[in-house]
């Protein structure tokens, strides 16, 4: 009996500490979120955070543990636009959840509920004093939108001190200097159920600036003026007028859901023309406009086309936004503006993610794959990239990108794939044009597609299971590009054109549904 509750234990921890956001040999990803704080009153804890499942937009459950003893849940479906804007998935993923405690020290932790099979994550844990008065706490809130329009910069947020029930200074920061101040005393309602501090603590700051390139920051300044104890709210990379990347072309609308829609037209009542994934336009009043971002990542394929199935059940357009979702994180924590072209399962045509490209003209366009059918195999990657045929800027991304996901996938050991294509190629048609659509719609958009590795051979089907790996073509992405942004390198692997008829008959607008857009 002492063996097998032995046993247990060890099964419920491993499920608890489980990483967060790996995909398993099903392809289905665990949830992720945060315990942001927790809150101490008489004989009570309230745990505030938010939760998500990213194999699916609806709100899933949250248990809260006392000392390892289960004692309340809640579905984690409270508004939280901060969690839609990071993540696409909607804005209902926030939660708060009370659960009785007794005097004394207890750890609180809140674990989420995978809406499915597989890991049930704890989102994080906090030792309180039961019925003592909470510690002071450093201000919190979001940027949730940086427009640009011509020399003009808007900057929206929220942000206030739990301290205070008061409005707090926020600080606009432009390149690292000090550029505008305020109090956060605009209306938002939506902050009152979840922070119980009133409405008046929006923000808004509007400047006009010369062409160039800049880092905004928001800094939120602690109610009691303590030392050390502002918050940075977050920073975002622009750039104004003629400054090159994005910001020339038409911009996009993230709709409530999650969809990325690009502007067809802005309206003079302030709304949308946009165009839907199966390519409807629409007009649309409410959402996230973006105007321009320096990478675009495509995570390839999605919704009723899932490209290249493993052995092991690992799905290819599951395993694609993975690995684009932990590159874009790489990438903006080295301070690159960047737009994911889904972040959920749905289908996307090609021209579509083209469009997408076009309207928010970034320096960099990438089209995340996994590879499928080859047979023969050999001790080294058979990585392959491919590049548009009549651009020198997309054949030395697609070879800088080559030698980094060569060199990551060749530190682990497989028997590995590859076909005669395997290094840097431009596929042509019998015309001599673009045949990738990725390619082919996105002309002056330097672009690349990457294929790292065989998702249809075994071998490596089971390395692309495990999270190191998934972590190291992901930095493996964003190396190649700070390598292209940064540096004249040329790049290497390059192969001679080639033209190729075969299709896979996806990609295209046949039989397409639009997703839910709210």
């Amino acid at each position: 009996m002492k063996k097998l509750l032995t046993l247990l234990v060890i099964v419920v921890m491993a499920t608890l500490v489980a990483p967060i956001g790996v995909v398993g040999a099903s392809g289905v990803m665990a949830p992720i979120g945060s315990l942001d704080r927790v809150d101490v009153g008489r004989g009570v804890v309230v745990a505030h955070g938010w939760a998500l499942d990213r194999d699916g937009s609806a709100p899933i459950m949250v248990h809260v543990y006392v000392d390892g003893d289960f004692k309340a849940s809640a579905m984690a479906n409270r508004r939280r636009t901060d969690v839609g804007d990071a993540h696409g998935m909607g804005n209902y993923h926030g939660f708060v959840v009370r659960a009785p405690v007794g005097n004394g020290r207890h750890r609180v932790c809140v674990v989420a509920i995978n809406d499915g099979s597989g890991v049930n994550p704890t989102l994080g844990c906090e030792t309180v004093r039961g019925n003592g008065k909470p510690a002071r706490t450093a201000p919190i809130g979001l940027i949730d939108e940086v427009r640009v329009a011509g020399g003009r910069v808007t900057v929206d947020g929220w942000a206030l001190d739990l301290d205070t029930r008061r409005p707090i200074g926020v600080h606009l920061k432009l390149n690292g200097a000090f550029a505008a101040g305020k109090k956060a005393r605009g209306i938002r309602r939506d902050l009152i159920p979840v922070y119980h501090r009133g409405p008046w603590h929006g923000f808004g700051f509007d400047v006009t600036l010369p062409d160039g390139r800049y880092e905004v920051c928001v800094i939120a300044r602690d109610d009691a003026r303590r030392r050390g104890m502002n918050t940075r709210l977050g920073c975002e990379t622009i750039r104004v007028g003629s400054a090159g990347g994005g910001g020339n072309g038409r911009g996009v609308v993230v709709s409530p859901s999650g969809v990325v829609l690009p502007v067809r037209e802005r309206l003079s009542d302030g709304s949308y023309r946009v165009l839907t994934p199966c390519t409807n336009e629409i007009t649309i009043a409410d959402g996230r406009f973006v105007g321009g971002v320096d990478v675009v990542l495509d995570a390839g394929h999605g919704g009723s086309e899932p490209g290249t199935v493993g052995s092991n059940g690992l799905v290819e357009k599951r395993l694609n936004l993975v690995i684009a979702q932990k590159a874009k994180d790489i990438l903006r924590a080295r301070g690159y503006s960047v737009l994911l072209t889904r972040t959920t399962d749905i289908r996307l045509p090609l021209y579509t993610r083209g469009e997408i490209a076009n309207s928010l003209d970034p320096a960099v366009f990438i089209s995340v794959h996994h590879n499928g059918g080859a047979v023969l195999t050999r001790s080294t990657p058979g990585t392959e990239t491919y590049y548009q045929h009549d651009s020198d800027d997309s054949k030395r991304l697609s070879g800088l990108l080559f030698e980094e996901l060569k060199a990551a996938m060749g530190r682990f050991s497989a028997n590995w794939a590859y076909t005669v294509r395997a290094g840097v190629n431009t596929r042509v048609t019998a015309d001599g044009q673009d045949y990738y659509g990725i390619h082919r719609y996105t002309p002056g958009v330097p672009s690349a597609i990457t294929e790292p590795g065989y998702l249809s051979n075994p071998s490596e089907a089971a390395l692309f299971a495990r999270a190191d790996v998934q972590d190291a073509e992901a930095v493996a992405l964003a190396d190649g590009v700070a390598r292209y942004l940064n540096t004249s390198d040329p790049g290497s692997g390059y192969n001679g054109p080639f033209t190729d008829s075969s299709s896979g008959g996806t990609g295209g607008t046949g039989n397409c549904v639009d997703p839910p857009l709210r």
